[in-house]
C-alpha cells in the first residue's frame, strides 16, 4: 500500500508543549508520522506562539517539511473598532492573511496530497480557497477539520459570566458572529473530528453532511511514572487564555480561603506561560504564583493534586489527561470535565461550586488512600483512553478510509 501524504495546515507552532492545544497536534503529528504518514506541516507561525527556526528544525524532525509564515494575531482595539462595521468574525481576520493562502498554495503546487487536514478552527477558512481551485477539494483531495473546541461557545460562556454590561455585550457579539462563522464553515468538509464527545453533540445538530466522529489528543505516555501522590495543590496552564483566568480568579478568591482555613500548612502552586503580572500580587506563604516555568514535568512532579477549576472553555483538557497519566489525583469541576471520558469519584473528584471544590480538596488532603486511589484509578482510565499510539491509529484509519 503505498505511504499516505497528508497535507497539514495550522493556526500556530505546537511548541514548547505547555499547554493542551500545542500537546494535542504535536502528539498528533507525530504519532502519523510514526505510523509511516508523509506529514507536510505548513503553519501560521504566530507573535503570541513564536518559535523560532532552529527549535523547528529539531522538534518536528520526523515531518517530511515544515513551513511557517509569521503573522500579529494580537488583539487590537483599532481593528476590533472597525470590525464592528462589519459582519465578519474578529476571531477569523487576526488569523487571515494573503501571504498564507500563497504559502498554502505553493506547497499544493509542489505535491500531489491525499488528505489536506485543518487543524483548529482558525485556518479553516482557507479551505475556501482551496476548494476553488482546480482539481483541489472539489473534485480529488478530502479536506478534514479537527475541532478542539467548539469556539463559540466558549465567549457565550464567558458573556454569561461578565458583569461588566458593555463588556458582555461585545462578547455576546464575539460569539454571534463566530457561531456563525464556525457552522457555516463546517459545512465545506468531508470530516469533521471533535475531541470531545459533548463537542461532537454539538455538531450533530448543525444538519451537517459530512462524516463527524470523535477522537481525543493523544497523550504520549511516561511508562516510568509511579503513583505517589502527596498533598501539594497546583495548577498549570496557559494563562493567557481567558478562560483559564476566569477559572484561577474563582479559586483564588473563592476556594482558596476555605482550602487555607481548614488546612493551613498546606501549599499550593501555579505556573503557565503569559502569567498576568495582576497575579503575582496573589504570592503568600502558602499561595505560590511562579510564572512559566522552563518544564512543566519538573514544576508538576513534587506535587499531587492537580486543581481544574474552569466555568467556562469547550473541547478537553489535555493537561488534566496528561496529569492523570502521569498519577496526579485530580479535582475539577464539570466544564473541566467536560468531555473526558472518567467516571466522577473514581477517576477524579468533580464539584459544581466553591465549598464543593473545597471540600473535594480537603477530602484529598486529609485521606492519602483516598489520594492513591484516585491517581490509580485515573492513571488506569487515561492510559487506556487516551495513549498516543492507538489515537494515532484512528487517525490513520480514518485517513484510509476518506481516500479509498
Amino acid at each position: 500500500m503505498k505511504r499516505l501524504k497528508v497535507l497539514v495546515i495550522g493556526n500556530r507552532v505546537p511548541w514548547p508543549l505547555k499547554d493542551g492545544g500545542a500537546i494535542a497536534t504535536y502528539n498528533m503529528l507525530l504519532g502519523l508520522s510514526q505510523l509511516g504518514i508523509e506529514i507536510h506541516f505548513v503553519t501560521l507561525n504566530t507573535k503570541k506562539h513564536f518559535v523560532d527556526a532552529a527549535t523547528i528544525q529539531k522538534a518536528f524532525s520526523f515531518c517530511k517539511e515544515v513551513k511557517t509564515y509569521e503573522i500579529d494575531t494580537s488583539l487590537s482595539a483599532f481593528k476590533a473598532l472597525l470590525n464592528l462595521f462589519s459582519k465578519r468574525s474578529y476571531h477569523i481576520e487576526r488569523f487571515t492573511d494573503n501571504g498564507f493562502t500563497q504559502l498554502i498554495q505553493s506547497t499544493i503546487d509542489q505535491e500531489q496530497f491525499d488528505l489536506i487536514h485543518f487543524e483548529s478552527l482558525f485556518v479553516t477558512q482557507y479551505v475556501q480557497w482551496i476548494q476553488t481551485q482546480k482539481g483541489v477539494g472539489k473534485n480529488s483531495t478530502p479536506c478534514i477539520y479537527r475541532s478542539h473546541n467548539i469556539e463559540y461557545k466558549i465567549w457565550e460562556l464567558l458573556a454569561q459570566t461578565t458583569k461588566n454590561p458593555i463588556k458582555r455585550w461585545y462578547l455576546k457579539l464575539l460569539a454571534k458572529r463566530l457561531k456563525t462563522f464556525e457552522t457555516t464553515i463546517s459545512k465545506r468538509f468531508e470530516a469533521i473530528v471533535c475531541i470531545s464527545p459533548i463537542d461532537l453533540k454539538d455538531c450533530q445538530t448543525w444538519g451537517l453532511k459530512a462524516q463527524l466522529l470523535q477522537l481525543p489528543g493523544g497523550i504520549v505516555a511516561n511508562h516510568e511514572t509511579t503513583i505517589s501522590p502527596n498533598d501539594t495543590l497546583y495548577h498549570l496552564a496557559y494563562m493567557n487564555w481567558m478562560p483559564n483566568q476566569e477559572a484561577m480568579e474563582w479559586f483564588q478568591s473563592e476556594v482558596w480561603p476555605i482550602v487555607h482555613k481548614q488546612h493551613p500548612s498546606v501549599h499550593f502552586y501555579m505556573a503557565g506561560k503569559g502569567m498576568p503580572d495582576r497575579y503575582f500580587k496573589w504570592n503568600t506563604t502558602h499561595f505560590h504564583v511562579q510564572g512559566e516555568v522552563e518544564s512543566a514535568n519538573e514544576f508538576a512532579k513534587d506535587k499531587g493534586i492537580l486543581v481544574v477549576p474552569l466555568n467556562s472553555g469547550s473541547g478537553i483538557r489535555m493537561k488534566t489527561i496528561e496529569a492523570m497519566m502521569e498519577g496526579k489525583a485530580v479535582v475539577t469541576t464539570l466544564i473541566g470535565a467536560n468531555g473526558l471520558t472518567v467516571e466522577k469519584d473514581k477517576d477524579c473528584l468533580i464539584a459544581h461550586d466553591a465549598p464543593s471544590f473545597a471540600e473535594a480538596l480537603s477530602q484529598l488532603i486529609l485521606n492519602p488512600e483516598l489520594r492513591t486511589k484516585i491517581a490509580e484509578n485515573g492513571q488506569l482510565t487515561a492510559l487506556k483512553n487516551y495513549e498516543n499510539t492507538a489515537v494515532s491509529s484512528a487517525w490513520k484509519t480514518l485517513y484510509e478510509g476518506l481516500i479509498h
